[in-house]
């Protein structure tokens, strides 16, 4: 029943908000942004209540039709979320989240044909260093690395990463990369906010005392992502490459050497930016409004900003924000009236974390 009341009530904002849209500024279609993210675990369910192939492809075109409803016109597929594929790969291994079924599937492919058929755009999201949690073996290439060169990997908690600094490891992300823009129709590559994990290690890349670990780290982080935009824009000029880091600016930057404002500010880094303000007005440290004025003044005009907006707090308590924590259950309309905000401020993009807030397969 909560599931029902939270797509009605984006169904309604979604609608309205394209009509406040073209009231504000009148912006063209072809420069709003509507889009929601799609994750490992939805995909999951997804394969995992379909009985065959075919009823595979009509769930999935069901989804995007639903989505294609609610004014989406832009999704963020996980295709890759532990150094693995939800596609056909001959670099990674299939997911453990894509279990056979006696048939076999290419979800992405799937989902690219039907998407663009419906005029959709499709962007293959990808974690670059995530490798796995305590429960989920790496693959060989990871492996091999963990036993003969572990200065590759780091480990936070009970979760490993490949090592940001090592050539090795920008070479195999960009292979990835380029094998994906090789045999997908895909209309851009997305990261989003995994970059070095909150951990202290002994990094032995770093050997250069004219400069600190903390410039060190995020030159390396710079590294891959002025790579990886080469590389896609090698391809194809029209190929977005985009990056949804922390809505935290300070975090981005001194925390996950994300570099966010330099990324922001010059060429050859990024296209889209899109920050998760996953934050309501009342949030005691990252107050909504604030937060996007934050993000307002740290992109130029070469970089398009997209708002990431939370769709799966709408009636949950959001703990960290003190004394808001009640905000989302006290009141059904806050995604509405940031939109609103978005809008008056001259911000007619965003993307909705996570996309099962917005169908329903009962509906």
């Amino acid at each position: 029943m909560k599931k029902i009341l939270i797509i009605i009530i984006l169904s309604i904002i979604l609608n309205s908000c394209v009509i406040n849209e073209n009231k504000a500024t009148e912006p063209t279609n072809e420069n709003i942004i509507i889009g929601t993210w799609i994750n490992y675990n939805e995909i999951y369910e997804i394969i995992t209540t379909s009985e065959n192939y075919k009823s595979l492809e009509n769930e999935i075109l069901n989804i995007i039709i639903s989505l294609k409803q609610q004014k989406i016109n832009t999704i963020f597929l996980h295709v890759r979320a532990f150094d693995d594929a939800f596609y056909k790969s001959i670099i990674f291994p299939k997911s453990k989240y894509c279990p056979d079924k006696h048939f076999e599937y290419d979800i992405l492919d799937i989902f690219v044909k039907i998407c663009h058929r419906n005029n959709i755009y499709l962007h293959a999201w990808i974690n670059p260093y995530r490798l796995q949690s305590s429960n989920y073996s790496c693959n060989t290439f990871a492996t091999d690395l963990l036993n003969n060169n572990p200065e590759h990997i780091i480990k936070s908690e009970n979760v490993w990463y490949y090592n940001p600094a090592s050539p090795i490891v920008q070479k195999h992300i960009i292979s990835g990369i380029k094998e994906i823009i090789e045999n997908y129709d895909v209309d851009g590559i997305h990261f989003d906010d995994y970059f070095y994990p909150q951990v202290d290690f002994i990094d032995y890349f770093y050997k250069n005392d004219s400069i600190s670990e903390k410039e060190f780290r995020t030159s390396a982080v710079n590294s891959l992502i002025s790579a990886v935009y080469k590389t896609i824009k090698s391809y194809n000029d029209k190929l977005i490459f985009s990056i949804s880091p922390s809505g935290d600016i300070n975090k981005n930057i001194n925390e996950c050497y994300a570099d966010v404002l330099h990324w922001c500010k010059n060429d050859g880094y990024i296209d889209y930016i899109i920050p998760q303000i996953y934050y309501g007005f009342e949030h005691e440290i990252f107050p909504f409004k604030e937060t996007v004025l934050e993000w307002i003044d740290l992109v130029n005009d070469k970089t398009k900003l997209i708002i990431g907006l939370a769709a799966y707090k709408i009636g949950e308590e959001d703990k960290y924000a003190g004394s808001g924590i009640k905000e989302w259950i006290n009141d059904s309309n806050v995604i509405l009236k940031q939109i609103e905000f978005l809008n008056s401020s001259g911000i007619h993009s965003y993307s909705f974390y996570s996309a099962s807030h917005l169908y329903s397969k009962k509906i």
